[in-house]
C-alpha cells in the first residue's frame, strides 16, 4: 500500500494515457480495418511470390556489389566528371542573365534568318549596314586610342582634336550609296504566282472555231468598145483613134 501511495502519480498517469490510447483505438476503427486491409493484401503478394522476392533481394545485392566495384575502379574518373559538372552548373548559374537575354532574342534572329535565306539559290542575302558613320571621330578615336600601347589617352585626345573640325560636319547614319553586286534567282519557277493565265510561258491558248473570211467578190468584165471603122471623108479626125472612154 505504501508502494501504490508513493507513486499514485504515475499509476493515475498510466491509467490516464491508456484511457487516452483506448480513445484513440476506438475513434480509428476505420484506419485500422484499412491498415490491417493493406497488410493482408502485402502479405498475401508475399506469399503468392516468395521466389520473386528473394531473386529481386539477389539482384540488389549483385548491383550493389557492381557498383562498389564500378566507384573503386573509377574513382578519379568519377570525383572529375563531379568536379566538371559542378563548374558547368557554376558557369550556368552565373550567365542565367546571359541566357535570358539569348531566349528573349532568338525568336527575332530566327525571324530575320529566315528572311535573309533564299531557298532558291540555298544562300543568304542581305544588305550592308555601316553605322560607324553616325560617329566617325568616336570609332576612328576610339581605334586610334585601343592600337596605340604608351599614352593612349594622349592619342587620342590628338585625333580628337584634329579630326574634329573635318568630320564634326560629315556625319551620317549609313554610307549615301547601295550596292547589289550579286543579284540571283528569287523564286522558283513553281513558286511565281501569275496574275492571269495568259502570263505564263507555257500557256496555251484554247481552240476555238476559225473565223471565215468572205472571198472579195469578182469584178465584172469591162466591156470591150465597140468596133468602128475610120471614115476618111471625115478629114483628119475620121483617120485618128475612134472617140470613147478616156478620149
Amino acid at each position: 500500500m505504501t508502494t501504490l501511495s508513493d507513486h499514485k502519480d504515475d499509476v493515475f498517469s498510466t491509467l490516464t494515457n491508456l484511457a487516452t490510447l483506448v480513445s484513440a483505438l476506438h475513434d480509428s476503427t476505420d484506419v485500422l480495418s484499412t491498415l490491417n486491409h493493406n497488410l493482408a493484401a502485402v502479405t498475401a503478394l508475399l506469399s503468392d511470390s516468395p521466389d520473386e522476392v528473394g531473386q529481386a533481394m539477389a539482384d540488389l545485392s549483385a548491383l550493389a556489389v557492381d557498383v562498389k566495384s564500378f566507384v573503386a575502379d573509377n574513382r578519379d574518373a568519377v570525383g572529375t566528371t563531379s568536379d566538371t559538372a559542378a563548374s558547368i552548373s557554376t558557369a550556368l548559374a552565373q550567365s542565367l542573365d546571359d541566357i535570358k537575354q539569348s531566349l528573349h532574342i532568338f525568336p527575332t534572329t530566327l525571324a530575320n534568318f529566315g528572311n535573309i535565306y533564299e531557298p532558291a539559290s540555298g544562300s543568304l542575302t542581305g544588305a550592308l549596314a555601316v553605322n560607324n558613320f553616325s560617329d566617325p571621330i568616336s570609332f576612328i578615336c576610339g581605334a586610334v586610342e585601343a592600337a596605340s600601347r604608351l599614352g593612349a589617352e594622349q592619342s587620342a585626345k590628338l585625333c580628337v582634336q584634329y579630326l574634329a573640325p573635318i568630320v564634326k560636319n560629315r556625319q551620317f547614319n549609313f554610307p549615301p550609296f547601295g550596292e547589289n553586286a550579286f543579284v540571283g534567282a528569287q523564286a522558283r519557277p513553281n513558286e511565281v504566282t501569275y496574275s492571269q493565265d495568259w502570263l505564263r510561258p507555257d500557256y496555251i491558248p484554247p481552240a476555238g472555231s476559225a473565223v471565215s473570211v468572205p472571198e472579195p467578190a469578182a469584178l465584172p468584165a469591162e466591156a470591150a468598145p465597140p468596133d468602128r471603122s475610120t471614115d476618111p471623108g471625115a478629114g483628119l479626125p475620121g483617120l485618128m483613134v475612134p472617140t470613147g472612154a478616156g478620149s
